[in-house]
């Protein structure tokens, strides 16, 4: 197997939306994509995603609360997300 160069890597995570079109791109299996990005400290498409939607659903959650549409009871979110919140409606504030 040739060595691919960690940018390569990269700029196929950037650019594709998947890890599976990505690795396709790279020619190379799409758990290997995985692996490498891990090895390299890349974020995978997939990853990207992920926080995205957790971004996302912070700012939601946050934008309910200040607009007095939901309690903080009434959102199913875990403890961990909990400070994360709270410090963005001090922001908010």
């Amino acid at each position: 197997m040739h060595k691919i160069d960690p940018e390569r890597i990269e700029r196929a995570a950037r650019m594709y939306a998947s890890n599976q079109e990505a690795s396709d791109a790279l020619g190379i299996a799409a758990g290997s994509f995985s692996r490498l990005c891990r090895q390299y400290k890349i974020e995978t498409p997939y990853a990207r995603k992920r926080r995205r939607r957790k971004e996302w659903s912070r700012r939601r959650a946050v934008d309910l609360l200040l607009d007095g549409e939901v309690e903080l009871m009434d959102l199913d979110i875990d403890i961990g997300d909990l400070e994360e919140l709270e410090q963005a409606l001090e922001l908010q504030w």
